[in-house]
């Protein structure tokens, strides 16, 4: 199913289920109100570029800790090492293209659309309008490969295997917006469209599930997995304390709790 939703353009579950597939004028319909709130949503929105997107690194402290990290930003400074970064390594490759960014993870038909040549002006004022958010984004993410791939040296990978796992540590951290990454639930435009903005959530309790022992690699040992948890969570508290300042939004502790969906049944 994966293959064939991602890559071959099949419906997903959901939408087959909503019977989406035979009323194409219901689907443009969503489609068009779901890019018309992308554009409500992103361009010129540095409040959260600088408050709700920086959030992320909670994920990558977490994984690979503050030292590690904050080695990933320097690194990152780097010329060489930003070049060689855009060149061979996938979840910057992925996140740095059209249907990889952050401004395109409520919409859908990704590959189709990320191989047209021609642009509407539309399009080009929405790229000029993100600038910020997608420079943002390429920030957190190569600082997120640095970070892992210290990690992973540490821990003695070397060649391929080591860039796999920096790799890894910007798609497990920033997540992947492309229809090929994201978890299957939110490839149905229905769910995008009712439910949207929700990758991050998964990627948070995918991770969690991780540490958990219940998916993925598993952790060292218990003790490695606690300290992970603990440093996630005293990053997130640290950074929705910044985000309420940037933001001008009351702090809660509520706001720890990034389940997916939780805005529609959690009050903040």
């Amino acid at each position: 199913d994966w293959t064939a939703e991602a890559y071959a353009g099949i419906t997903p579950s959901i939408d087959r289920a909503l019977l989406l597939s035979e009323t194409p004028r219901i689907k443009g319909v969503m489609r068009r109100f779901n890019r018309a709130r992308n554009l409500a949503v992103f361009p010129l929105n540095v409040a959260w570029s600088l408050g709700t997107q920086t959030k992320s690194l909670a994920l990558t402290v977490g994984r690979y800790g503050t030292t590690n990290t904050l080695q990933g930003f320097y690194q990152w400074l780097n010329p060489a090492i930003r070049e060689k970064t855009a060149r061979e390594y996938y979840s910057y490759i992925v996140k740095s293209a059209k249907q990889g960014r952050v401004t395109r993870q409520d919409a859908d038909m990704l590959i189709g659309e990320a191989v047209r040549l021609r642009r509407t002006k539309l399009e080009t004022v929405r790229d000029l309008t993100t600038l910020v958010l997608e420079q943002m984004e390429k920030l957190l993410t190569g600082a997120s490969i640095r970070a892992a791939h210290l990690h992973g040296a540490k821990r003695g990978l070397t060649g391929e295997a080591l860039k796999n796992y920096a790799s890894d540590g910007g798609a497990k951290t920033q997540s992947m917006y492309n229809d090929e990454d994201k978890p299957g639930f939110l490839r149905n435009l229905s769910v995008k469209t009712v439910a949207p903005y929700q990758t991050y959530c998964y990627e948070v309790m995918n991770t969690l599930r991780e540490w958990a022992g219940k998916t993925g690699t598993p952790p060292n040992s218990k003790m490695y997995a606690i300290w992970s948890m603990t440093r996630f969570m005293a990053a997130m508290a640290v950074l929705n304390m910044l985000e309420g300042g940037v933001r001008r939004r009351k702090w809660s502790w509520f706001r720890l709790i990034p389940v997916p969906f939780s805005e529609f049944w959690l009050s903040p």
